[in-house]
């Protein structure tokens, strides 16, 4: 008998992950469900261990972390269908929200403790949601689960690993003000999306198939992960000391009125950059040193316990 998979990551949330493994098993002890628990120990063992158990035909595969563990298996999972897998038997997939940003279960409302979130992993209600792919001049392709942040966001993310003495949203509100100081990039970037195409001097480019970026941070308001379309906000260069005031408006989610900014929905995206534009993926750095980016909705649902 094949039995549920929980990949749990040890280092997410600095820490949360490997507290998080009793609860687990506490929980679907008590719910009289067999699970198989298993601990990552490096970058690449739940994008394994997720291709496996779906070989096996689990029925369901769920990470205890935070977004880059949503997208390491995520990944895992993409290669078994593009290996031949069968999308009509793909594993469930869930997760279990104990990193630092966890914007990926915002979009699916997930309860941050732990005996909750796999109360709605038993619960088995399902939603279907879409998986983009991002592909880049310097780096293998990825796909992602919540988003693709590119220019000023990339350099948040990067600083915010700088930042050991906080937790949780309270390690991004510095990383931002720390970049505000040192980072005032805007490279000439060429945009086509579907059959749209400009150019134009760009901060920060946020390509989305869910809504948030770190923790407090709504790109892209009102956006869905099962439309078939990434949400896109493109914020043109701004002065210097306009650069602040923008941050409790992304805060609030009401930028997309700022004459600065543009929002747009597509299925496909190229970025072709005058500069290296660095860029993070679901929360992980993706390169530092790419000009050349296309993002690409793929043609199957994934379905998600909700």
């Amino acid at each position: 008998m094949t039995v549920p998979v929980v990949i749990v990551n040890p280092v997410a949330g600095r820490g949360r992950g490997a507290a998080s493994k009793e609860e687990i098993a506490r929980a679907f002890q008590q719910a009289g469900q067999p699970v198989e628990i298993l601990v990552t120990n490096r970058p690449g063992d739940a994008a394994q261990w997720a291709y496996e158990a779906a070989q096996r035909c689990v029925p369901f595969i769920a990470g205890a972390g935070g977004d880059g563990t949503a997208n390491e298996i995520m990944n895992g999972l993409s290669r078994w269908l593009r290996n031949g897998g069968d999308p009509g038997t793909m594993p469930r997939f869930g997760m279990i929200p104990v990193g630092t940003g966890n914007d990926f279960g915002y979009n699916f409302g997930l309860p941050h403790e732990v005996p909750a979130a796999c109360q709605r992993l038993l619960d088995g209600r399902v939603r279907w949601m879409d998986v983009g792919l991002v592909e880049s001049d310097t780096e293998p392709p990825l796909f992602f689960v919540n988003g693709v942040g590119l220019g000023f966001d990339a350099v948040v993310n990067i600083q915010s690993r700088k930042i050991r003495y906080l937790r949780g949203a309270a390690v991004y509100l510095p990383a931002v003000l720390i970049t505000l100081l040192f980072y005032y990039r805007s490279p000439l970037v060429k945009v086509t999306y579907d059959d749209q195409s400009f150019e134009d001097r760009l901060m920060m480019i946020s390509v989305m198939n869910g809504e948030r970026f770190g923790a407090v941070f709504h790109m892209t308001p009102g956006s869905r992960i099962d439309d078939g379309l990434f949400s896109l906000c493109f914020v043109r260069k701004l002065p210097r000391h306009s650069m602040l005031p923008m941050v409790p408006r992304f805060i609030m989610g009401t930028h997309p009125k700022h004459p600065r900014i543009m929002m747009a929905k597509a299925q496909k995206v190229t970025l072709e950059s005058s500069e290296p534009l660095p860029s993070h993926v679901d929360g992980e750095i993706y390169s530092v040193r790419a000009r050349r980016y296309s993002f690409t909705i793929m043609p199957w649902k994934v379905p998600m316990l909700c």
